[in-house]
């Protein structure tokens, strides 16, 4: 009976973390494809049929961990507030960032955290994937000639295509071969380059890292050596198929073409760098850069310093390069949920934010933190480790 409702409560908790991946599926397709009244509608839909679970798994954020979560809350909140008074953050980039980082990534690292058995959530999310996999393939309805790709589309594809190979490589489940692929195609037609990036490290993680058959490794390093031999030929090949049937594919033409291109990214970390250097000791603090810069920096380490100053934001870079250094023993050492879902969420969230996106919005990047910490009981799968 107790056991039973430990199970029920890892349910609730799960049901935050997915309720979001659907909200945000259904944000991000139909923003594209429904007028705005209409969108809002299916997304209050959605919530409400999530409300009972949404709602029972807070209650138990804040009966199990409530004094830390609201410490953190109101700590972050405090510096939101402090870089808004000593500075020229806008409202609206205050408030945009209060509900990301408030209202999104605590929560849900939070119910990752709280969770006792991972294998709950890693069961719940493969078994909803699917759903939210056929929700993404309405990307093939757009008819807006201007989409040529959409790097929130990729990312989220991502995050659905890392649990299905983990599913096809770690747990030898065949099936999964037809998903990943028609997977891969989605973020290559639609996707970015920083999500194929992403796909290439988790993959360097599993086969070279993880896999202990030493004729296995052989096997893999030549494969990687022909795509390496065959690389323009088959760009070209891709990007030729593609434009025959009406897909103008900016990522494959820069892969196989210009991959040096850093989409004036450059010029960004250049400001964000000249930024650092007039506050070196104290930094800027929470998103400030926004207002001089316009947007974030694309890469966490830069970001952190810009916010924090070099002293503290070097100690959280040292902290990272801590956090990678243990994904990568544990990714080796043990085979159990918590391990594979930290690979998992550290390729979708740490490694994309070293070429895009700011980590206080980054919901993968707090559930791979909270990851971090493991829990003693009920990580494995079919009584294994």
């Amino acid at each position: 009976m107790i056991e039973n409702k430990k199970i029920k409560n890892d349910e609730y908790l799960s049901y935050i973390i997915i309720a979001y991946y659907y909200l945000r599926i259904i944000n991000n397709i139909g923003k594209r494809l429904l007028p705005s009244f209409l969108l809002y509608i299916v997304l209050m839909i959605v919530f409400i049929i999530f409300a009972k679970k949404i709602y029972i798994g807070i209650k138990s954020i804040l009966k199990y961990k409530g004094i830390e979560f609201l410490s953190i809350e109101l700590l972050l909140l405090f510096l939101y507030v402090l870089s808004y008074v000593v500075d020229i953050m806008k409202i609206s980039t205050l408030l945009s960032y209060i509900f990301w980082t408030l209202g999104a990534c605590i929560p849900l690292a939070f119910a990752m955290f709280i969770i006792k058995n991972k294998v709950v959530f890693y069961n719940l999310f493969i078994k909803n994937s699917f759903f939210m996999l056929v929700l993404l393939s309405l990307v093939f309805l757009i008819r807006d000639d201007d989409v040529v790709y959409i790097m929130s589309f990729s990312y989220l594809v991502l995050a659905i295509l890392l649990f299905h190979l983990n599913e096809l490589i770690a747990k030898r489940k065949s099936r999964y071969i037809f998903l990943v692929i028609y997977e891969i195609m989605l973020i290559i037609i639609y996707g970015s380059r920083g999500s194929l990036l992403c796909l290439a490290i988790y993959l360097i993680f599993v086969l070279f890292i993880k896999q202990k058959n030493y004729i296995l490794k052989v096997i893999y390093i030549l494969l990687m050596l022909s795509l390496i031999v065959f690389y323009d030929k088959l760009g070209n090949a891709i990007i030729h198929t593609l434009d025959f049937y009406g897909y103008n594919n900016r990522t494959l033409t820069l892969l196989f073409g210009d991959i040096t291109y850093l989409s004036g990214r450059d010029v960004i970390i250049e400001k964000a760098i000249d930024m650092i250097l007039h506050k070196p000791v104290i930094g800027w603090g929470l998103a400030n850069e926004i207002e001089y810069i316009n947007v974030y920096p694309h890469n966490i380490i830069i970001e952190l310093i810009l916010d924090f100053g070099i002293p503290i934001g070097g100690l959280l870079t040292f902290l990272i390069l801590v956090a990678i250094i243990k994904t990568i023993k544990i990714t080796g050492r043990i085979k159990d949920t918590q391990a594979d879902m930290t690979l998992i969420f550290m390729c979708c969230g740490l490694i994309s934010l070293l070429i895009s996106g700011t980590y206080l919005k980054n919901i993968e990047f707090f559930l791979f933190v909270a990851l971090l910490f493991p829990k003693k009981e009920g990580n494995m799968i079919n009584g294994k480790k």
